[in-house]
């Protein structure tokens, strides 16, 4: 289930509802949508407690959905998703291939590989062009 709030909703009463969702024994997300918050649930909910949500003055909708990956569903937002780590993005229209050991064997591998992340060895595929 998705809870979208209104823009204007206080930090204090957004915190509030959060914790309410944690004594009903949920495992609310938190996050923005362009400038709309929103608190993702791992399920939908009975109607007692959609009720009491919709009668909360900062809740702007409820969106029931089943849905895998419902913080990055198109029901909910329809551009792609992008990251920036660095001077890498990730997501949107380019391909990005993320390669590295199947397997850590050793933390002296981990540490290496962390040492050598995809940011460090970031490139575009070209013919003409080659890593860094």
């Amino acid at each position: 289930m998705l809870i979208t709030l209104k823009e204007d909703a206080p930090k204090k009463e957004r915190e509030a509802l959060l914790l309410w969702l944690v004594s009903c024994g949920l495992h609310p997300q938190l996050s923005q949508l362009d400038e709309m918050p929103i608190i993702g649930i791992e399920k939908n909910l009975p109607e007692e407690l959609n009720n009491e949500l919709r009668s909360n003055p900062i809740v702007a909708d409820l969106i029931e959905t089943s849905l895998p990956y419902k913080m990055v569903s198109r029901v909910v937002k329809n551009t792609p998703t992008v990251i920036q780590i660095g001077d890498a993005k990730i997501g949107g229209d380019e391909i990005t291939i993320i390669a590295g050991p199947c397997a850590i064997e050793s933390e002296e591998q981990l540490v290496q590989t962390a040492l050598d992340s995809v940011v460090k060895r970031f490139c575009t595929i070209e013919p003409s062009n080659e890593c860094e």
